[in-house]
């Protein structure tokens, strides 16, 4: 029960926390003329809740008696689990990089 209790407060935390970096993203954003910020948060946006939840859980899961085969296969979940973020998080900035050069190069024909 008290690793229940350990993951849904980790995941209250980490969900606040993800809130306050975009607010605080936004807002210097909202400062600058680049459009390298404007990038950062859209790549930030498309954090996944499942993979905080699933990321809670297993922060959770660290307080049961677990032995330690299965507590090092624990470690090795919550590096998967981050792997599959940072990898969404590369693709969109790919996606958000290949859109960006798609306008530049057609703007640049029209004119």
């Amino acid at each position: 029960m008290f690793a229940l209790f350990i993951s849904i407060i980790a995941y209250l935390v980490l969900i606040s926390v993800w809130d306050i970096l975009l607010k605080k993203l936004k807002s210097v954003s909202s400062r600058s003329t680049t459009k390298a910020d404007d990038m950062v948060i859209e790549i930030v946006q498309t954090t996944n809740k499942t993979t905080i939840a699933l990321l809670a859980l297993l922060i959770g899961m660290h307080y049961l008696e677990l032995t330690v085969k299965r507590g090092i296969r624990l470690n090795h979940l919550v590096f998967v689990i981050a792997g599959i973020q940072i990898a969404a998080w590369l693709s969109k900035g790919i996606t958000i990089w290949y859109r960006e050069r798609i306008v530049h190069v057609d703007s640049a024909l029209t004119n």
